[in-house]
């Protein structure tokens, strides 16, 4: 049996972990076994090359260009140990959030 691919969520605190996937139209609650919210340097420790990332406004987090997290994540992406998330990463979390939010927007006993 195959392991779901996890997506990684780096943002410097948790709250903006929650802000990053809400913009990539990522409900978190949804997919629980399949995202991982990274606000610490060595949260990116232990994953395998290739493991998909999303983040948000990296030049703006604190001490830009000095955050140790900024400077972790982009050192591993540059060296290939990260990579960006793409449509084929993000599709299935989409699709997961799109099927919440149509049954709470369902009426009473519709379904």
């Amino acid at each position: 049996m195959r392991r779901p691919r996890i997506l990684l969520v780096v943002a410097p605190s948790r709250p903006e972990c929650i802000r990053t996937a809400q913009a990539f139209g990522i409900d978190v609650e949804a997919n629980l076994n399949r995202v991982r919210l990274i606000s610490t340097w060595y949260g990116l420790l232990g994953w395998q090359d290739g493991t998909a990332f999303i983040s948000l406004g990296r030049m703006f987090w604190p001490l830009p260009g000095r955050h140790p997290l900024y400077l972790a994540l982009t050192s591993l992406e540059r060296c290939g140990h990260f990579r960006a998330a793409d449509d084929r990463d993000l599709a299935p979390l989409r699709a997961g959030a799109e099927r919440t939010s149509v049954l709470a927007s369902a009426p009473a006993g519709a379904l």
